[in-house]
This record gives C-alpha cells, sequence and structure tokens, in this order.
C-alpha cells in the first residue's frame, strides 16, 4: 500500500459487479481507515476512480419509492 500511497498518480478503474457497487461508496463517502485502504486514496494528490454507469449506481437511487428506516 506504501508503494501505492506514494505513486505520483493513481488510476481505479471500476466494473460491474454488486461488491464493485460497495467498494466504490466507501472509497468515496467513508472515513479514511486501514480496514478499506481505497480510502486512503482520498488524500493523494492525483488519484482518480473510474466507474461503470452500473457500478456508479445504487439500488435506493433507483427506487426512490423505497421506505428507508
Amino acid at each position: 500500500m506504501r508503494e501505492c500511497l506514494s505513486a505520483i498518480k493513481v488510476r481505479v478503474y471500476s466494473d460491474t459487479g454488486a461488491w464493485k457497487q460497495t467498494a466504490l461508496r466507501v472509497a468515496l463517502f467513508s472515513e479514511e481507515t486501514p480496514e478499506y485502504p481505497i480510502t486512503l486514496l482520498q488524500r493523494h494528490r492525483d488519484a482518480v476512480i473510474t466507474a461503470t454507469v452500473e457500478t456508479a449506481s445504487h439500488p435506493i437511487a433507483e427506487n426512490p419509492d423505497w421506505e428507508l428506516f
């Protein structure tokens, strides 16, 4: 991980898959934690995450009539 974080540029690509939807949300919205190393990219000076529309979609966004507790 140290080598990845010391890189000048970091590029992460994600396509399809429910677990990748979760990983993308963790990367974007979670606090930094070594439990999820992708969150450590939040402070990197040149990190880019590219995701497919399917990966970036979320069931709640697609079902606005769901009741959330």
